[in-house]
């Protein structure tokens, strides 16, 4: 194997230790340097070569901080997600405190944070991304803060926690200003719009889009421009403001249209669409744009999506007052909608059903449900 390999490699060059020191770190560069050559070539075999290599004599904290957080990163990008979380700690246990490697090991700490988060340990994973924000700070690793800043936006999002999320993404914007990053910066605004839309402001969550969209138009980004059309358009629904949001879902519909690979976008605007015609009540246009939603989502295998744009029609025909077709279409998603775990939709499929049999006077089949 290629870990072996390089095990082997360094071995040779420790039993030629009574050369001089000149020709130990010598020796060091090369191996890195090899290191570096075989990243393309064997990752799970490096992966081992690399904490083998921590071992030799002499090593530095340098050398050990890298060859850890090479196998971390190896462990990580392969979902090895305890092995990554052994060798980050081990970086974070090598790197020598208060030093010019604290951004280095303000990195592993995120990092450790990401394999925590992956593995469902979110104390951890917290613990982990909030350590690391001193050590960016103090060597000004704006960077990275930013990108822990984001990590802990996400984390806090998927807990609940908007409020938390919201302020490591308020966060998120300064540090990106330092790193020069407006990229960052605009993402930073995007994700503001996300959450604040969460949190059901939407006025403050169009103002984080807005400002968004303007910075991706000045970078010339014309994917997330049109991709803050859509999200702008979603928040003016929320308004019942039509007028606004119609227009909007065109533009990014048209661009979607125009480009490979964004079929998933378009589904997402041809949905947005369909509950807009819904409330406008034009209920056979709302169908349309409902099927065809439904039929990219099927071509995208997006499986899940599928019985939630079913649950949708069959809304739609509720309204309409259509129980005929209602019914069986509804039937027919008790089974996935289960499979998917998505309880909510499940208890309104159940809601939707009871109401349409006692629509029809069937009040003993209402009642089981």
């Amino acid at each position: 194997m290629r870990g072996f390999g390089l095990c082997l490699w360094v071995s040779v060059g420790l039993v030629m230790g009574s050369v001089a020191q000149a020709q130990v770190s010598s020796s060091r560069l090369e191996t890195l340097e090899q290191v570096d050559a075989w990243m393309d070539v064997d990752e799970d075999s490096l992966a081992e070569g690399a904490l083998l290599a921590l071992d030799m004599e002499g090593a530095t904290p340098y050398e050990e901080a890298y060859y850890a957080e090479l196998a971390g990163n190896l462990y990580l990008g392969s979902e090895r997600l305890r092995q990554a979380i052994g060798a980050f700690s081990r970086v974070w246990g090598t790197t020598p405190v208060d030093s010019a490697t604290d951004v280095r090991a303000g990195k592993a700490l995120n990092d450790l944070g990401i394999a925590y988060y992956r593995l469902g340990r979110m104390d951890s994973a917290d613990m982990a991304h909030r350590q690391s924000i001193p050590l960016y700070q103090r060597h000004e690793g704006w960077q990275g803060l930013a990108y822990n800043y984001n990590n802990l936006a996400i984390l806090k999002k998927n807990l609940g926690q908007y409020d938390s999320s919201t302020y490591y993404l308020t966060e998120l914007k300064g540090a990106a200003t330092l790193a020069n990053d407006t990229l960052g910066l605009a993402m930073a605004y995007f994700q503001l719009g996300a959450r604040y839309a969460d949190m059901t402001k939407p006025a403050l969550g169009v103002e984080n889009y807005l400002e968004a969209g303007r910075i991706f138009r000045l970078l010339g980004n014309e994917l997330m421009v049109r991709m803050v059309c859509e999200f702008v358009a979603a928040a003016y629904l929320g308004f019942d403001d039509y007028a606004r949001a119609l227009p909007l879902l065109d533009s990014a519909a048209d661009y979607y249209r125009s480009e490979e690979n964004l079929a998933y976008r378009l589904a997402s605007v041809h949905r947005q669409r369909a509950y807009l015609l819904a409330d406008l009540g034009q209920w056979e246009q709302a169908l349309a744009y409902n099927d065809s939603a439904r039929l990219l989502f099927q071509q995208l295998e997006r499986r899940r999506w599928v019985p939630k744009m079913n649950l949708q029609r069959a809304d739609f025909l509720l309204q309409m007052g259509n129980c005929a077709e209602a019914i069986p279409l509804l039937e027919q998603q008790r089974a996935p909608l289960e499979e998917y775990g998505f309880v909510t939709d499940a208890d309104e499929l159940a809601r939707m059903l009871s109401h349409c049999y006692l629509a029809i006077g069937e009040h003993d089949r209402a009642a089981q449900i």
